[in-house]
């Protein structure tokens, strides 16, 4: 005589067959869970480990994301310092090279000052008064050489341009 079995699954739900035979199989067969609800539990237990898994990952991404952009800041800080660095030193070899420029400019208008000074003052020379007559030649020939300079050039600015202010 069949006897109605009920099975009563871990959910605590009794499971009678149709025939009256407990689902299952015999008493000895491990019980299985309706494959619904297995399913939905492993589909459950998956989403919960993709979505720790996105997670850990949207943190590595922002954590990566925060440390591209550190990197960026600290080169665009670093490029900045060299820039200016360079302009600083851009701008003080310019000032080297006008003071440079500047003094040798200096050196120039003092050599030429000099030279006029002593073209001068040996246009003014008393040669009657030298007896030796070499002496007497060779500043003879430093005037004529002088006196042929200036007749070269069109006039003294020409000449000596740092003297009158050209």
């Amino acid at each position: 005589i069949p006897s109605p079995f009920v099975s009563l699954d871990s959910d605590d739900t009794p499971c009678i067959t149709p025939s009256g035979t407990p689902s299952g199989g015999s008493v000895d067969s491990p019980r299985k869970r309706p494959a619904g609800k297995r399913k939905e539990k492993e589909a459950i237990r998956k989403s919960k480990i993709q979505e720790a898994k996105d997670t850990k990952f949207c943190n590595l991404l922002e954590q990566f994301t925060k440390s591209v952009a550190e990197k960026d800041a600290n080169k665009a800080a670093k490029d900045a310092l060299k820039a200016e660095k360079f302009a600083k030193k851009t701008e003080l070899e310019e000032r080297k090279v006008k003071a440079m420029e500047e003094m040798a400019s200096i050196e120039r208008r003092e050599i030429e000052r000099k030279e006029k000074e002593t073209e001068m003052q040996i246009m003014n020379m008393n040669l009657s008064e030298i007896d030796d007559p070499r002496q007497k030649a060779y500043y003879n020939q430093l005037k004529n050489d002088i006196i042929s300079k200036m007749l070269a050039h069109q006039d003294a600015q020409d000449y000596y341009p740092s003297l009158y202010g050209s």
